[in-house]
């Protein structure tokens, strides 16, 4: 899976505090933000990061992001602008990219996956028809002061109908509920089964059989 991170603002109120360096670039628990957003996604290496023109000639900086230990990077420039999130990201519908020959087609899930944020996603067969489908989970409890709490999400079963289309499946017949601060899953296999384990922000795993 290919990784798309648009970080291309001015890191404003991180300059107004006194930082010198883009947000990303800030040093938290001995390593870079970037660093640990990569971290985030351990089985993807491809990765492309969206970063605005004045970054663009700082050389140590691109030099840094190039060396990050992944397969794949590109780098890709937008001018230089004060509009935040407004100017690289135009939607926050929740989609998937399918791979196309030329480019990626931008297809928004289902309604039921706009409710909230999501956080995770896992793509799999689960119904052993041979499209892979989605189980995400998501919310936000702690939002910055300017923006709401995310907590209308419960955790959501998407059946893949083919090109790239889904359909929701209800909890009364997914049995998958997970309504909390839902920050990762993880699919494993055991002995016996196949498990969803679910890491909820202060508050118990949830395993799914």
């Amino acid at each position: 899976m290919k990784i798309v991170i648009s970080m291309s603002g001015m890191s404003s109120r991180f300059t107004n505090a006194g930082y010198t360096v883009p947000k990303f670039m800030i040093d938290v628990d001995g390593k870079k933000v970037i660093e640990h957003i990569v971290e985030l996604y351990p089985k993807d290496s491809d990765f492309v990061f969206i970063i605005n023109d004045n970054h663009a000639k700082d050389r140590e900086l691109c030099e840094f992001l190039d060396k990050l230990d992944l397969d794949q990077v590109e780098i890709c420039c937008v001018p230089v602008h004060k509009k935040g999130p407004v100017f690289s990201v135009n939607t926050f519908e929740s989609a998937v990219l399918i791979n196309s020959e030329s480019f990626f087609d931008f297809k928004p899930l289902p309604n039921y996956a706009q409710f909230s944020s999501t956080n995770d996603i896992i793509i799999q067969d689960f119904n052993n028809d041979n499209i892979n489908d989605i189980i995400l989970v998501g919310n936000m409890y702690h939002a910055e002061i300017e923006t709401t709490r995310n907590d209308s999400g419960n955790g959501l079963l998407l059946q893949g109908i083919g090109n790239g289309d889904f359909k929701e499946i209800a909890v009364s017949k997914s049995g998958f509920f997970a309504p909390g601060d839902s920050k990762k899953i993880i699919s494993l296999k055991s002995k016996n089964d196949n498990l969803l384990i679910i890491a909820n922000n202060d508050d118990r795993l949830q395993i799914f059989k």
